[in-house]
């Protein structure tokens, strides 16, 4: 059947308009500090994918993920 998807929040930002880029430090409410490994797509549909240690990869969603970078 049909189904919706939820909207982003007002202001979603991709990755390009964050200043991130692969190798940089961030941190995550949840999973705590951790590097982006990958980058995916672009605007309010660009992934991320952030190795957290003590956790593992997580392919995080930009315009929905608490995501902070960390350092300059």
């Amino acid at each position: 059947g049909p189904y919706s998807v939820p909207t982003p929040p007002q202001g979603a930002r991709g990755a390009e308009t964050m200043g991130l880029r692969v190798g940089d430090d961030v941190a995550h409410e949840k999973f705590g500090e951790g590097v982006i490994t990958e980058i995916v797509g672009s605007g309010d549909k660009a992934e991320v994918v952030v190795h957290f240690p003590g956790v593992g990869e997580k392919r995080l969603l930009l315009a929905w993920a608490p995501l902070r970078r960390l350092g300059t």
